[in-house]
Order: structure tokens, then C-alpha cells, then sequence
């Protein structure tokens, strides 16, 4: 990933379960001379990943190596701890209560041993890693590069593209330090903080008569749309029109709502965005925006990060950038150019 992790690659290494350490037996529950953090990490990772090989590719060591580490910990614990369910692991009653005290155990000890490897955000050169959506980048990318000028003048981010499928595992390994979107991540094994909600709108050309006024269902229905593929995490609006039986003459699909002001603009194009990105829209491209004339649930937008006990300083302090960026952002925000709109100064 960079020099962040780097470092936490460097810091694990010394292996999911030293095989140098003595092997010898333990009573039930008893932690002899062999028990050490590693095993601790090593049955925590077990827990959340529910598989040998993930563990491994996250510790950075070899498969033996975790499976060595699980028979320790079998001996150890006088318990087979996980199961095998096709080519799933399945934690047993006792793995299941060891969890969240082990777990929290590793945090305290990671964290005290974060404070003697401080990070300095203004002298760092590191490079973050944050998963988004081409509507998080023009919606809040300006805003992290602000602060970042700010407070760590060295810091470089590079942004990748919020994939679902993948999301959780990259934050998990710690190729990507955060994600960031509407987009709904399974949350097990990651933190998730909610950041906002936004409702949506519609967007059209500024001479479109759609925008002068209420547009009613028949306008709606009357209109040309471009639609955004629902890929995007912005599906409730598609989901409403098909639930309601509205009808619509789509005239295109496309993959990013980065493009509808192009579209729109000079056309009689309409389209359906979360309402404080047409507004950063109408403001910057000379458009219109519009009332929805049925009801659409506001879409969360939230921030997913390595749980507590896995995630690095640094790490921690990015995702806090983030969500700082967030709220310096306001919602509805600043325009893709990082200027705020005349309308809405205090």
C-alpha cells in the first residue's frame, strides 16, 4: 500500500505463531510460557475472517504457519475452537466467548504500543488509500485536500473506485485505509461510521421548464431521463419508480454521475442524483434542480475503516481527516471547485 503499510507488514511478520516456540500442551484455559500476542492476533483474525488463508494473507505469513498457531491455540484452550463447514470455518461456543475479550485485549495492548511510535502527521510522507465513488471525489476530494495542505503538507492520497465485492477485504488487508459512499458494505469484520443523509432531486438544463416550478408526476413521466446504473449505490430512487409503476422514457444508461452535467446541459435531459450533489451541479455548470413529485428515503453515506484493534495510527487519523473533511464539507456542501455557493453563506 505504501509506507503505511509497510510498516504494518513489518510489524506482524514475526509470524501468525512463532514455530520456534514450544509446542507442549496446556490445561484447559491455562496460557504457558508459549502464549504470546501473536496467537492472540492470530484467533482474533480466525474469528473475523472465518478462513486459514485470509488470516494468513493478512499477517503476511504462510498457511502452516496460521494452522500451526490454531493447534497451539487448540492445545491451549483444551478446545477445537473452530470447525469446518465446507470451506468455511465455523467458531465453537468457547471461540465464540473468547472473542471480544481477546479482541479487546489486543487493542489495548496495540494502542500502547502506537503511543511510543507516534505519528506525525506534519512530518509524514505517508500515502493514504481511500475507496469512493466519482461523486465522493467531486463532493468531498477537495475538502481532504484541504485539510491535508493544512495539516500533513507530505501526505499523498490516491483514490480508487468504491467496489462493493471487494470493499471489506481491502480494507482488511490494509490496501485501502478507508472507503467512503453511499454504497452498503457488509459490516462484519469493519467499523462503519455514518457521516450524513441526503435526500434526492432532479437535474436538468436551466431552460428546461421542468425546473421553473413543482414539477408534477406527469412531468416526470413526460420527460427524457438519463439514468445512472444502480451499481453506483444509488438505487432507491430506481427501486421507488418501480414500485410505484411510474413510467419513464429513458433515453440513456451510464455507469457515473460525473457525466449527467455534460448530458443535461443544453439538452432536454433530466436526471435523479442526491439532491446536495445537483446542487454542486446546477451551481458550477449553470443548471436547474427540482423536487422529486413522489417520496424517495434519503441514501446514508457512511465511512467503513479497519476495526480498532487491527487499524494503525496512521490509519486512525486518516479516517478522522476524513470525517473532518466531511463536516468542514457541510451538507449540502461546496461546489466540485472547492468554492462555497454565494446562496448559502452565513
Amino acid at each position: 500500500m505504501g509506507s503505511v503499510e509497510s510498516r504494518r507488514r513489518n510489524g506482524m511478520k514475526r509470524g501468525a505463531g512463532d514455530e520456534s516456540a514450544p509446542e507442549d500442551g496446556a490445561a484447559a484455559g491455562a496460557l504457558d510460557p508459549g502464549f504470546d500476542l501473536n496467537l492472540v492476533r492470530t484467533f482474533v483474525l480466525l474469528h473475523e475472517t472465518l478462513s486459514v488463508t485470509r488470516t494468513a494473507e493478512y499477517l503476511g505469513v504462510r498457511q502452516p504457519t496460521v494452522s500451526h498457531s490454531l493447534g497451539r491455540l487448540r492445545r491451549l484452550f483444551d478446545d477445537p475452537l473452530f470447525t469446518r463447514e465446507g470451506r468455511t470455518l465455523v467458531p465453537t461456543r468457547a471461540a465464540r466467548r473468547l472473542y471480544a475479550p481477546l479482541r479487546d485485549a489486543l487493542q489495548n495492548v496495540d494502542q500502547a504500543l502506537s503511543r511510543t511510535r507516534h505519528f506525525d502527521a506534519a512530518t509524514s510522507d505517508a500515502t493514504f488509500t481511500v475507496a469512493m465513488s466519482s461523486l465522493g471525489e467531486v463532493r468531498f476530494l477537495p475538502s481532504v485536500l484541504e485539510l491535508l495542505a493544512t495539516e500533513a503538507p507530505g501526505v499523498r492520497v490516491e483514490s480508487v473506485g468504491l467496489d462493493r465485492e471487494a470493499a471489506v477485504e481491502q480494507l482488511l488487508s490494509g490496501s485501502v485505509d478507508a472507503a467512503f459512499g453511499s454504497v452498503e458494505l457488509p459490516s462484519a469484520g469493519v467499523s462503519r461510521m455514518p457521516l450524513f443523509r441526503s435526500g434526492y432531486a432532479l437535474l436538468a438544463d436551466a431552460a428546461n421548464p421542468i425546473v421553473g416550478g413543482e414539477p408534477t408526476l406527469a412531468d416526470f413521466e413526460a420527460a427524457r431521463h438519463v439514468v445512472v446504473a444502480t451499481a453506483s449505490g444509488h438505487g432507491v430512487p430506481e427501486a421507488v419508480v418501480e414500485r410505484l409503476g411510474i413510467r419513464r422514457r429513458v433515453l440513456v444508461r451510464v455507469g457515473h454521475f460525473a457525466v449527467l452535467p455534460t448530458l443535461v446541459r443544453g439538452s432536454d435531459l433530466v436526471a435523479v442524483l442526491p439532491e446536495d450533489i445537483a446542487r454542486i451541479f446546477a451551481a458550477d455548470f449553470g443548471l436547474g434542480t427540482a423536487a422529486l413529485p413522489f417520496e424517495v428515503p434519503p441514501v446514508e453515506v457512511a465511512l467503513y475503516c479497519r476495526p480498532e484493534h487491527m487499524a494503525t495510527e496512521e490509519q486512525r487519523w486518516f479516517a478522522d481527516l476524513i470525517r473532518r473533511a466531511v463536516v468542514l464539507e457541510g451538507t449540502p456542501g461546496r461546489g466540485a471547485g472547492g468554492a462555497r455557493h454565494p446562496e448559502r453563506e452565513p
